[in-house]
């Protein structure tokens, strides 16, 4: 049965999170929010200064809120932007549209990497629970026809990529020299 084996490599955790600081935090905060809002259902709210939005976050059903930090307590909310006590508004995903452009494709990008770096929230469309389902799926298909997929080198493990919509990929053969294994390859 397949089982999802967690990462004990902690630094690999902590480079993903300094990644989603680094890109959501100060800069795509508004693809990150709206990421967090469609994935988790969860309000847009947006911290703000004057009648600007100066940052965008989700809050949580229990009244936490989270940004590229992960759960942000109210009194840290404004203090990357100097901003002290500040003033919070409940937000549509028009509004920060509004006031800027924000790409499809980086939201994607943004909700796939937060639910790496938080697999426990519960996500609407979750590419952990499909991958898991997906390798119970394959390895009934495997054990039926007596076949399994495996890499060519111990150590060196396959990888699961996400289809997207305007891919048109298939599966390519190769026999390997042996004569023993084919190769298989995602090709668009």
């Amino acid at each position: 049965m397949a089982q999802i084996v967690e990462d004990k490599d902690s630094g690999a955790k902590e480079f993903l999170g300094s990644l989603i600081r680094g890109c959501y935090l100060d800069g795509q905060c508004y693809e990150l929010a709206i990421a967090l809002h469609r994935g988790l259902g969860w309000p847009i709210v947006a911290v703000m200064k004057g009648a600007q939005i100066w940052h965008a976050v989700v809050r949580s059903p229990d009244g936490s809120f989270w940004d590229a930090r992960g759960k942000v307590e109210l009194a840290e909310l404004g203090r990357p932007f100097a901003l002290d006590n500040p003033e919070l508004k409940d937000v549509e995903e028009s509004d920060l549209l509004a006031v800027r452009t924000v790409d499809e494709h980086a939201i994607k990008w943004a909700n796939r990497r937060a639910q790496s770096l938080w697999p426990e929230l519960q996500w609407a469309d979750s590419f952990q629970l499909r991958a898991l389902c997906f390798a119970e799926a394959l390895e009934k298909v495997c054990r039926h026809h007596g076949i399994w997929i495996r890499s060519p080198i111990e150590g060196i493990r396959s990888l699961l990529a996400a289809h997207e919509p305007d891919d048109d990929p298939h599966y390519e053969l190769c026999l390997t020299d042996d004569g023993l294994t084919y190769t298989i390859e995602r090709r668009l």
